[in-house]
């Protein structure tokens, strides 16, 4: 399969799903409209306009309070035809412009014994092999002892692989910690890029800063790369009235 045929599956949930407005277009601009994207959701449906190319399907009644992670993902599996496809969650913004050479870059690795493929730095600043070095970046491979090898984090998955590891309940930080113990015995690899990665991006909503506030100045490199949102980005955001300012970086998002 051509990587660049993989169709991208977005998560959200019943509470974030008015954040698809920042997201959707942050997606459509850094990444394109040209690419094919499916919302995967429960019960409460976008009552605002998503882009053409994004389309919201229903995983049914959202469960509360949710503790059972993998019974929704095995919900998003059951839609999805092809062997991989892209993963993003609703709440990692796409910041700058996606590098679609590195995203190239990964189409040799799609294979049986492929586990999933990260787009962001976080397999980068943990134990890893470099496999090929290029001049502006390199592809690497996650070595057995790193943690949070299995992440939910912007990326590619194999589906089986991903259907193996959603087999008993759980909740989401608990299946990163499970699935990653046992991702070291399962004879899979885990690959990703350093020193640049498909997509900069950054966490969206963090609610220790307010409910539904989100910092698009944030210099954190955990959070956003160590880059914040550019200017006319966020001027953009503000004009659609997306997102409200509230001062030192923080913005309200509009529900």
């Amino acid at each position: 399969m051509n990587i660049s045929d993989l169709k991208v599956y977005v998560t959200t949930s019943n509470e974030y799903v008015h954040v698809l407005k920042i997201f959707s277009h942050l997606f459509n601009k850094f990444w394109g409209p040209h690419q094919e994207v499916i919302v995967a959701g429960f019960d409460k449906h976008p009552d605002f306009d998503l882009p053409e190319n994004f389309k919201f399907v229903s995983l049914g009644k959202q469960v509360v309070p949710y503790t059972d992670f993998c019974a929704d993902m095995r919900k998003l599996i059951d839609i999805i035809e092809d062997d991989y496809f892209i993963s993003l969650e609703e709440n990692e913004f796409i910041i700058r412009p996606v590098n679609f050479k590195i995203l190239e870059a990964f189409q040799p690795h799609l294979n049986p014994e492929l586990g999933r493929v990260d787009f962001t730095r976080g397999v980068s600043t943990r134990p890893h092999t470099i496999i090929k070095k290029e001049e502006d970046y390199d592809i690497i491979s996650s070595n057995l002892e790193a943690n949070y090898r299995i992440a939910m984090r912007a990326g590619i998955w194999n589906k089986s692989y991903l259907s193996s590891h959603c087999q008993y309940p759980i909740d989401t930080h608990a299946f990163e910690h499970v699935a990653t113990e046992r991702s070291r015995y399962d004879g899979h690899n885990i690959i990703s890029s350093s020193r640049n990665w498909v997509v900069a991006n950054m966490d969206g909503v963090k609610h220790t800063e307010g409910p539904f506030v989100t910092n698009l100045r944030s210099l954190s490199p955990s959070r956003s790369h160590g880059i914040p949102v550019d200017e006319e980005t966020i001027q953009e955001l503000v004009d659609l009235n997306f997102v409200q300012p509230l001062g030192n970086g923080l913005f309200q998002v509009v529900r």
